[in-house]
């Protein structure tokens, strides 16, 4: 096996003040199948790692939303990490899509919640990914 390929997806519904979470399920990929996501002793320890790259990734999409006065309503994200045989991170992908609870979001706004993603502490202390790719619709 060259390559390992883990993928976890997130779907949220949230409540005010503040995009608090009002529900939240994970799921991982497991044989071509989405299975729910429990964090307990059995979990592979890679697949906490993916876990808490997701859980930092989400969390800084919902305080940048905070931030542009937006109110987010629903979102699913995807992530998305490829390693090499020896376990080093060749790609990372982020990939979360929100539904407003009103209002539209510009341009600035989905940047500044990229840049907030960007600086997830989690992700910002791994080692240079060649392959990194964090894209937020707001719609």
């Amino acid at each position: 096996m060259s390559r390992r390929v883990f993928r976890l997806r997130l779907e949220a519904r949230y409540q005010e003040p503040e995009n608090l979470i009002a529900e939240l399920e994970a799921q991982s990929e497991e044989e071509g199948q989405w299975r729910e996501f429990v964090l307990g002793p059995a979990v592979p320890g890679f697949l906490i790692f993916v876990y808490a790259i997701a859980n930092c990734q989400h969390q800084n999409l919902r305080l940048g939303a905070t931030e542009c006065g937006l109110a987010l309503d629903m979102a699913d994200g995807l992530v998305e990490v490829v390693t090499d045989a020896a376990w080093r991170m060749e790609s990372l992908h982020v990939r979360f899509e929100a539904q407003l609870r009103s209002g539209r979001a510009t341009r600035e706004d989905v940047d500044h919640v990229i840049a907030r993603m960007r600086g997830c502490p989690v992700s910002v202390n791994l080692a240079d990914i060649p392959d990194v790719e964090i894209s937020v619709r707001l719609i």
